[in-house]
């Protein structure tokens, strides 16, 4: 399978002239369907970060759960949630579940990790938003808090584990369509650079908005 710039841009352009008006920005996700890795083997399950090339219009919203020390340092760039605080939310689901939702990003001191996991992750883990390592969640007082945030804002995450399949948001009705071409074919390189047999692994691939059908696209 091999990468085709005009087959994206027809396939988005089709989206766009097809939709809807609605009163919210729809966003744009790809359905890559994987084929010959036996996922049942752990050796062959695959999570890694993606880099897009521009982040959606949304403005992303950023949390870090830190002890009073690295809060000094960094509170004027992020919310916080101090360990001190962390027995206002033990064993309470509604302001568990309401903290989950309020944020898109969760940043974790390292050594505060295990009684992150320990309150937080049921609500965060099923929502895919637990502090990350491979994609910096792990921070210190030393960390460049905005440009982990710039960087957070545009990456995904793939994950194949589950299933051969994986969706991956590459940005929304808000973003000019050669920004979203450019997010197509990022995921696409990065993808392929990680699979044993690269483009050989890719069984087809789809593009759809929030509210649409989906499009195959023959890349």
């Amino acid at each position: 399978m091999v990468y085709n710039e005009e087959t994206v841009k027809n396939a988005i352009k089709e989206l766009k002239d097809s939709s809807k008006k609605r009163n919210f920005s729809e966003s744009y996700d790809l359905t890559i369907n994987v084929k010959d890795i036996d996922l049942k083997q752990t050796a062959n399950q695959l999570e890694f970060p993606v880099h897009l090339f521009k982040e959606s219009g949304k403005v992303k919203t950023f949390c870090a759960f830190v002890d009073h020390g690295v809060a000094e340092s960094i509170r004027q760039d992020i919310d916080v949630i101090l360990d001190s605080d962390f027995n206002n939310f033990q064993g309470k689901s509604k302001e568990c579940k309401q903290l989950a939702e309020k944020y898109d990003f969760f940043l974790a001191q390292a050594n505060l990790m295990g009684k992150v996991a320990s309150i937080f992750g049921k609500y965060l883990g099923p929502r895919k938003k637990m502090p990350n390592p491979k994609l910096g969640g792990v921070i210190s007082a030393k960390t460049d808090i905005v440009a982990l945030k710039e960087s957070l804002a545009k990456t995904s995450m793939f994950s194949l584990k589950k299933g051969p399949c994986v969706h991956i948001k590459i940005g929304d009705d808000s973003m000019d369509e050669a920004d979203l071409v450019k997010n197509v074919k990022v995921v696409y390189d990065t993808v392929i650079q990680h699979l044993p047999l690269h483009e050989n692994n890719i069984k087809t691939i789809y593009l759809k908005k929030t509210m649409s059908k989906a499009v195959k696209l023959n890349i």
